[in-house]
């Protein structure tokens, strides 16, 4: 039984028209059977979209990976980098702490040094206030020894005057005679040609050793720089320790540090009385020759009673002032003695012909001329300046 498919009765299937309507009924066909090719086809399709589905979701949870990968990357690069910023500020940070220490040390040392320079300027005014003082007593005390001589002088005369009348008077044998005064003797009359010579030829030579042995490690070192600095300072300054009676200790003296300490005031002071010896040297040499020998003590001032360059300079030529002559005819004295002692010496080791031994008198010759020289310098250093 089926329904008709225009009025809706109920008829038999096997009806061709419908009894009610009396429209014809189609039967309905037969079910086909499906192609295996279709279905292979079909199942091929679904396995490809099947694929396609599973590669996009494979692509898709590979992009979330690599997505998660770049987030974690970008992270670890954003706290290295947050490192990197803080270790570099904590660096900074000890640079300034080291920056301001070292400022603080250099503030210390540096009000050290302006202390001891004080210190070492109240030293030099009480040591100059002393030697004034000694000197303004010493005055005072030669005025009087002077003034008393000279009274002493005016009685021995009038006693001389006197004397014939009052062996003749009634007095008897008179006034008993006052004995004759002692000659006078002044500070600077000690410094002359002859005692300078007498005495700083000697010193020279007692110290003949130690200032030959300091040239010729001078000569072998000279090549060292900075080095040669100190050794030259060392053996100009040599007359220093002469005139305290106080002989280096050995030649090896010259290498000691405490002579590159004043290096830059060593320069400074050469380069100033160099630099004015040669201005005043062009008006005709002679007032060159005033100012070197007027600047003579200024090295070894500035070296023995750690003056500023410009305050030895001045010191020396007060010291100085009233005895250049004295200073120049020694010199002058020596050098022409000196002479005229190497022309014999060397006249006659020429006449023995052996070049040796004239090698070894030109030699000696130099180092008698250079202790000579060192001796005669702290004989007027001592008499001018200890």
């Amino acid at each position: 039984m089926m329904n008709c498919p225009f009025c809706g009765a109920l008829i038999s299937t096997e009806s061709t028209f419908c009894p009610y309507c009396g429209q014809k009924i189609a039967k309905p066909a037969a079910p086909q059977q499906p192609d295996p090719a279709v279905e292979e086809a079909a199942r091929r399709q679904r396995e490809q979209e099947e694929a396609a589905r599973r590669q996009r979701e494979q692509e898709e949870a590979a992009r979330r990976q690599r997505e998660q990968e770049e987030a974690a990357r970008r992270q670890q690069e954003e706290a290295a980098r947050r490192q990197r910023e803080q270790e570099e500020a904590a660096r900074r940070q000890q640079e300034e702490a080291a920056r301001l220490q070292r400022e603080q040390e250099e503030a210390a040392r540096r009000q050290q040094e302006e202390a001891a320079r004080l210190q070492r300027e109240q030293e030099e005014t009480a040591a100059r206030q002393r030697a004034y003082e000694q000197q303004q007593q010493s005055y005072n005390q030669q005025q009087g020894y002077n003034q008393q001589q000279s009274y002493q002088q005016q009685a021995y005369q009038q006693q001389a005057y006197q004397q014939p009348y009052d062996q003749a008077g009634p007095q008897g044998p008179g006034v008993p005679p006052v004995p004759p005064f002692p000659p006078t003797s002044g500070g600077s009359s000690d410094f002359s040609v002859m005692s300078i010579l007498t005495e700083g030829i000697p010193l020279g030579i007692a110290n003949f050793v130690t200032i030959f042995g300091a040239t010729i490690l001078w000569l072998l070192t000279f090549w060292i720089p900075y080095l040669n600095v100190g050794t030259t300072i060392a053996l100009n300054t040599m007359p220093i320790a002469l005139a305290d009676n106080e002989a280096p200790e050995g030649p090896t003296y010259i290498f000691k540090d405490k002579y590159r300490k004043y290096m830059g005031e060593y320069f400074v002071l050469m380069g100033l009385m160099y630099m004015a010896i040669w201005m005043a040297s062009v008006f005709l040499i002679i007032p060159g020759i005033v100012i070197s020998l007027a600047w003579s003590q200024a090295l070894y001032l500035l070296f023995d009673k750690h003056l500023t360059p410009m305050d030895a300079m001045k010191e020396s030529n007060e010291k100085t002032y009233g005895h250049k002559w004295t200073i120049f005819l020694t010199g002058l004295v020596f050098a022409i003695a000196f002479g005229i002692f190497a022309m014999i010496v060397l006249w006659l080791f020429i006449t023995i012909d052996v070049m040796f031994l004239t090698i070894i008198a030109v030699l000696l010759l130099i180092a008698l001329a250079m202790v000579g020289s060192v001796g005669i310098n702290a004989v007027i250093y001592r008499k001018l300046c200890k």
